[in-house]
């Protein structure tokens, strides 16, 4: 199974052990996921396999040539499934899509968030900064304020990036 310790990795632990159980868990991510994960595997009694990893360029390359299609975090999957294959394992559990399922990024909270402030801040857009500005000057949708809540960059930070001088450097902010 792969965990990073949210309420998917709960779910199918815990599904799953009432049907036999995990061998193993195998956790690859940042400390919080790591701790929240161990705290699965505790309850469940599941051996751990853990490896802190730090992706080198190779692995980049070889990420990059094994992706069929673009992945925001498809690197976390595909470290795991390295790390999986690598202990022995053919099948593996994972969460991915249980967020969606479950509600369980910050957009499924933020976005009507932001679209309450959408119709309340009428001339207060300004106050606010970066993306959420974006979402709170002109027009007020539910795609300014998605890009609000999901976006990288500001209107301002894009338009810095899309003016900068040809030798690459940007502009003094």
């Amino acid at each position: 199974m792969f965990a990073g310790g949210g309420s998917d990795s709960y779910a199918i632990a815990k599904t799953a052990s009432e049907f036999g159980g995990i061998t193993g868990l195998h956790i690859i991510g940042d400390p919080h996921d790591f701790h929240n994960a161990v705290n699965i595997a505790g309850h469940y009694k599941i051996q751990i396999t853990a490896e802190q990893i730090v992706p080198t360029r190779t692995d980049l390359d070889q990420f990059i040539a094994a992706m069929d299609q673009p992945s925001v975090d498809g690197t976390n999957t595909w470290l795991a499934a390295r790390l999986a294959k690598k202990s022995g394992f053919k099948v593996a559990l994972s969460g991915v899509g249980g967020d969606e399922l479950f509600g369980g990024y910050k957009t499924y909270w933020q976005i009507p968030l932001i679209r309450k402030m959408q119709r309340l801040t009428e001339g207060y857009g300004e106050f606010f900064p970066g993306r959420l500005q974006d979402a709170l000057i002109g027009a007020r949708t539910l795609k300014t304020a998605y890009a609000a809540a999901r976006g990288v960059f500001s209107k301002a930070e894009s338009i810095a990036f899309d003016t900068r001088p040809a030798s690459g450097s940007l502009p003094n902010a």
